[in-house]
């Protein structure tokens, strides 16, 4: 539940970035540096997380193809 949570706000904060409001738009520039700051590296990421959320029956390979994705 923890990578679905984390990766459901890093798509909530590109959605914000990409806002026609100017205030929006900003705020989420300065959360997107914040998120990128923990979860933009994929050399910076607990390589143990995306092993147990593939192991994981509920959510399969879907979050490491996401995170790929949004990485690559």
């Amino acid at each position: 539940m923890y990578m679905k949570e984390v990766f459901g706000i890093g798509k909530k904060i590109r959605q914000y970035f990409e806002s026609s409001d100017v205030s929006i738009s900003s705020m989420a520039m300065r959360m997107k540096g914040k998120y990128d700051k923990y979860w933009g590296n994929p050399n910076g990421i607990n390589i143990l997380l995306l092993i147990v959320v593939v192991l994981d029956p509920r959510s399969r390979l879907d979050f490491v193809n996401y995170f790929i994705d949004y990485i690559f």
